[in-house]
């Protein structure tokens, strides 16, 4: 690579770090930076103010083709991020047994794996951490029903926000859904969660983690957390050994979601919330299990289960029961390291259901609150192109790479990407495609407040929100897939911008130690607005209230 363009990137990269770094704000992203800073996500990296120095190595033995394609990632206005070239295609790797297969046998990547025989877990082999001496013990979560499924083709599809199911599942971007209107005087509250989707052992394309897993119920995804990996994690949650360092509450982990969702109905009893914002991960591993291309006028037998068992069975009660769940795919929904799972009929599910909303890949929703006098206007976008690299880069964080993608992989039949090779540069057009969309949207918006809701943490494309904020009138931003509950309230890094993290959602464990007294790991956000403040307020999966912000609209209508 010229030594010119080298130092182009360079240049740029620091850059990006002066405008993310911020003293007053040292941001907790993605705890495998802390530890591993190989495995560390370049936007994780970006706001830490650190490079990847195996990814600049790679970078800079790179021909002058590929070079833009890395710039571009998080520095898309560059004159030369106008053009993308795509690295030529390599053959894709043969099946194997790897680590990854070990752990995710269902990918297809991966050969099929046989059904494991269920051995009841011993005790774990190890002396556990003392309890913390808080007052607020941790609950018990409600017993699992499991569901009497019903056949496959038994939900029908249906005209639903003024909208007929669409022909792809990415014919209405950019589509506003039918305004909703609320009346009455009481105090307005919304819901909001995000990464919550557990593992589902049972049905069609079970997905099983470790021993117990193919029980019925939602399973928590295990997953590295600080010095502990994903494997040895996998140990502690099936019973057999328990590093110390993996911090594992078994009474905690084992059942986060259970116990997020509990304080969710406890909560929506007396706070009544009128809709969710769900900021995705919605179900892990990788989304709805099966492929791309179904038809959107059928909801097909793996939607059907994965939905009964890990939304319909564990977010109902008083105060939920058929409030609209208005919501974005995460990286996972989209596969995780690839880009060809089912999202598109997380998209289809929206017209067989009266709660599911996501009517296309970024879409907007109006709310007037008739009798209150005032509006909010709700910006649904993807930032999944925030985990999206060249095919032959970073492939553990690449939705687009080469590595894990299945030979043949194409989505061309739901409106995605057509193949790997186009997956970059599809995503990351369809990333600037919604730069200028919510742009116009926000400047035309006679709301009183304008809130965007998606997926990747507080701190990606940061000068961008800073701008939405400053120019064009952006009050909120809310955001998940860091696994705890955080709030940046006013950010320097945003110019004065609160975003806040709900990737507590617990169906997959959380960065830290949940044990700990006030945690902060496990909970969503309840919300409560007004024409002229909201309050957010962090729940933590004990019903504690962990912080309270108040923000202010921007700009006067």
């Amino acid at each position: 690579m010229p030594q010119r363009n080298l130092r182009l990137f360079i240049l740029s990269y620091e850059l990006l770090v002066a405008q993310a770094t911020e003293s007053a704000e040292a941001l907790d992203l993605d705890d495998e930076c802390a530890q591993r800073e190989d495995a560390c996500a370049w936007n994780a990296l970006q706001v830490r103010g650190k490079v990847r120095k195996d990814l600049v190595a790679e970078l800079a033995n790179a021909s002058d083709q590929q070079a833009p394609s890395y710039l571009c990632m998080y520095y898309p206005t560059l004159p030369q991020c106008q053009l993308q070239v795509q690295p030529a295609p390599q053959a894709q790797p043969a099946p194997q047994t790897s680590y990854f297969c070990q752990l995710y046998p269902w990918s297809p990547y991966c050969k099929p794996a046989a059904q494991p025989s269920y051995v009841p877990p011993a005790q774990p082999s190890y002396r556990p951490l003392a309890q913390p001496s808080y007052t607020n013990p941790v609950p018990t979560a409600p017993a699992y029903r499991p569901s009497k499924y019903s056949s496959p083709g038994s939900m029908h599809v249906s005209s639903r926000g003024g909208l007929a199911p669409p022909s792809t599942a990415t014919a209405y971007n950019g589509v506003g859904w039918e305004t909703m209107r609320i009346s009455g005087e009481k105090e307005m509250h919304i819901f909001a969660v995000g990464d919550w989707g557990s593992l589902l052992g049972t049905g069609y394309a079970p997905m099983v983690q470790y021993a117990s897993g193919q029980l019925p119920g939602p399973h928590t995804m295990a997953r590295f957390r600080g010095a502990c990996n994903t494997k040895s994690m996998m140990s502690c949650f099936a019973g057999t050994s328990c590093d110390r360092a993996c911090h594992y509450s078994p009474e905690v982990d084992r059942q986060a979601q259970l116990l997020v969702a509990q304080q969710m109905k406890r909560r929506a009893a007396s706070s009544n919330p009128d809709f969710v914002l769900n900021v995705g991960d919605n179900f892990y591993w990788g989304g709805v299990n099966t492929q791309c291309g179904s038809s959107m006028h059928q909801i097909g037998a793996v939607t059907q289960q994965q939905f009964d068992a890990i939304f319909e069975r564990v977010y109902n009660g008083q105060g939920l029961d058929g409030k609209p769940w208005f919501s974005v795919l995460g990286n996972h929904d989209w596969g995780g390291y690839q880009f060809n799972k089912a999202w598109d009929q997380q998209i289809a599910y929206t017209w067989a259901s009266n709660r599911w909303r996501m009517p296309a890949v970024y879409w907007s929703q109006l709310v007037e609150y008739t009798d209150l006098d005032f509006s909010a206007e709700f910006l649904m976008l993807d930032s999944n192109a925030m985990d999206v690299k060249p095919m032959h880069s970073d492939p553990e964080h690449n939705i687009c790479g080469a590595k894990h993608n299945p030979a043949g992989a194409s989505c061309s039949a739901s409106g995605g990407p057509a193949d790997v090779q186009a997956c970059f540069k599809w995503m990351w057009d369809l990333w600037r495609e919604q730069q200028s969309w919510a742009e116009k949207k926000l400047s035309q918006s006679t709301a009183d407040w304008q809130v965007i809701v998606t997926h990747f943490n507080c701190g990606h494309q940061a000068a961008w929100y800073k701008k939405l904020h400053q120019k064009h009138g952006l009050d909120l931003l809310v955001t998940g897939h860091t696994h705890d509950q955080s709030v940046f309230h006013k950010s320097k890094m945003l110019g004065g911008l609160t975003c806040f993290i709900s990737g507590g959602g617990g169906g997959i464990t959380s960065e830290a130690d949940p044990s700990l007294p006030k945690s902060n790991q496990y909970g969503f956000f309840d919300l409560t607005i007004s024409k002229s403040q909201m309050i957010i307020e962090s729940i933590n999966y004990r019903g504690e209230t962990l912080s309270k912000h108040i923000v202010h609209p921007g700009r006067s209508k």
